[in-house]
């Protein structure tokens, strides 16, 4: 007999479970790489508000015995409700994306074995943010959400 198979052009998507956001320039683990993906969109949902001062926010990438490489430039969250998102918007210089609807983004990075991780600079901050990675496996890559 033939074997189904579902191919996934516009990615697979992962959603992790809410995360509290890091404080003083802590950094928090996302998700963990094997292999190469390359990346179609990475969302945040807000699922507890953000609160606790200025809070300049960003997403990097760590490769594995490697230095940290911004997926993009920091942004203010604090203040954001319940439902409102973050993402990554296009370059890597562009700002963190906010607010109640985000561009998709335009830079489609190819990562390998390494983690995504967010970095907070709010010396008291509180809220969680629910974080999705929609990817294509490339190389046998496949990501999981810590």
């Amino acid at each position: 007999m033939f074997q189904r198979v579902t191919l996934a052009q516009d990615g697979l998507p992962l959603a992790g479970l809410p995360k509290t956001i890091p404080v003083n320039n802590a950094v928090s683990s996302l998700f963990t790489i094997t292999g190469k993906i390359r990346v179609v969109q990475l969302l945040g949902e807000i699922t507890t508000v953000i609160a606790g001062g200025a809070n300049n926010t960003k997403l990097q990438f760590k490769p594995t015995g490697q230095t940290a490489i911004d997926l993009c430039a920091v942004a203010d969250i604090n203040g954001l409700a319940v439902g409102q998102m973050v993402a990554p918007t296009g370059v890597f210089a562009n700002a963190l994306g906010i607010g109640w609807g985000v561009p998709g983004a335009t830079a489609r990075p190819i990562l390998s074995t390494g983690t995504i991780d967010v970095t907070c600079a709010a010396a008291a901050g509180t809220g969680a943010i629910r974080w999705t990675l929609i990817y294509l496996p490339l190389a046998n890559g496949f990501a999981a959400p810590l």
